[in-house]
């Protein structure tokens, strides 16, 4: 591309609002999108049609970011209003071919806030947490493998009894086990029962196993392990 069609103003309708940008800034990521759309056919056919403005059909909600990306790079501000405005935005980054994008989203996304309500109660943790275990239905709903409705404050709803699920995301939060079966083996049995229901309905398999060997374990016993034996009982991580 020759200094002059550098410094060619392009205008761009993507879909329905309308951006300009110069043609260098459009074609600083070598083989993304722009790059082939202001390839040497596309320049003689916008000659022949008047430089009339280039339609794009796509979103163009987070168009800002993508044209902010090619300005700036890595020092783009991304959005600061949690993960779905950063998914959607990856999925644009993507379509555009721009993978340096694309790294710094999944970055930033690993360590946002996501809050899941639960019944009427609400839990917030980093996404990396929900994605802890990862054949879970947090898990599967974070990779876009499963549904959940997310509501105008941008919480995904969950329609089940929040009731013992502190208990879960404990779990999720721990990474020392030991630590994961001191906190188990307080519970009384009825809440016991109703976290084994829910850590299948979360498919939740490590910590099914888990509860299970817990129960085992106190069958065998007259009395209530201390905290230290239960820490002896679990000789390896738990298998996130």
């Amino acid at each position: 591309m020759s200094s002059s069609d550098d410094n060619k103003i392009v205008s761009l309708s993507v879909g329905g609002r309308q951006f300009e940008s110069s043609a260098q800034t459009l074609c600083r990521v070598e083989n993304s999108y722009f790059c082939c759309l202001l390839s040497a056919p596309w320049k003689k056919d916008s000659e022949r049609e008047n430089e009339r403005s280039i339609f794009i059909d796509r979103d163009g909600t987070y168009f800002d970011y993508i044209l902010n990306f090619l300005r700036d790079g890595a020092a783009v501000v991304l959005p600061e209003a949690g993960a779905e405005p950063l998914k959607r935005l990856k999925q644009e980054a993507q379509y555009y071919g721009l993978s340096q994008l694309v790294d710094l989203i999944e970055s930033r996304l690993e360590y946002s806030s996501i809050t899941f309500a639960i019944g009427s109660s609400e839990f917030t943790a980093l996404r990396n947490v929900w994605m802890r275990s990862e054949h879970s239905l947090f898990a599967q709903i974070l990779r876009g493998e499963a549904d959940a409705p997310l509501d105008h404050e941008g919480r995904y709803r969950i329609a089940r009894d929040g009731s013992s699920f502190e208990h879960i995301l404990r779990f999720l939060e721990h990474t020392d086990p030991s630590e994961a079966v001191a906190d188990l083996t307080k519970i009384c049995r009825s809440t016991y029962w109703r976290i084994l229901s829910d850590a299948d309905y979360y498919n939740l398999k490590e910590l099914k196993e888990l509860l299970k060997t817990i129960e085992i374990v106190k069958r065998t016993c007259d009395e209530m392990l201390t905290a230290e034996c239960w820490k002896r009982l679990v000789k390896k991580p738990l298998n996130f």
